[in-house]
């Protein structure tokens, strides 16, 4: 599919469970990849690698709150003593408030930092840990177009 052969690699994806984090899903575990599907939507984890285990692909379900360090943590622990490594993180979770910003709350902005901005960087540090001794490894950090220009409904996300 993307004509690079990732057999033998171990994947990370948050947000994995549908949209764009789905997608990478696919195009990972097509090409050899084996495949962390993470989601806070259980249901939506255990679809996605269900899908890709029915066409003979390497996955697994993992449901995962990205805003708690702990969880995250204890999933690195996990994929490195199930696999010896990690070679791949795609930080690809993310969250928004469809509504004017004047009214959106202050939570709304906590919650949205904690998953799109604080979560990016427990889960590079993370798996950073045991990438910098291998001197291997590679992380993708997915950002929204929104970053670069506003739209309506969308100031407090981008």
């Amino acid at each position: 599919m993307i004509g690079i052969d990732m057999t033998g690699r171990v994947t990370l994806i948050t947000g994995a469970g549908g949209g764009i984090g789905g997608g990478i899903a696919d195009v990972f575990a097509k090409a050899g990849a084996r495949v962390y599907v993470a989601d806070l939507e259980m249901e939506n984890a255990k679809a996605k690698a269900g899908q890709l285990r029915a066409e003979g692909l390497q996955a697994e379900a993992v449901g995962l709150d990205v805003t708690k360090k702990e969880e995250i943590d204890a999933l690195v622990d996990r994929m490195v003593k199930e696999n010896g490594k990690i070679d791949h993180l795609i930080n690809c979770a993310g969250i928004s408030y469809n509504k004017p910003y004047m009214e959106s709350t202050d939570d709304e902005f906590r919650s949205i930092l904690e998953v799109n901005l604080i979560s990016v960087h427990n889960c590079c540090q993370a798996v950073l840990r045991q990438m910098i001794p291998r001197k291997e490894g590679k992380i993708v950090n997915i950002l929204s177009a929104s970053s670069r220009m506003g739209s309506d409904f969308f100031a407090h996300y981008s």
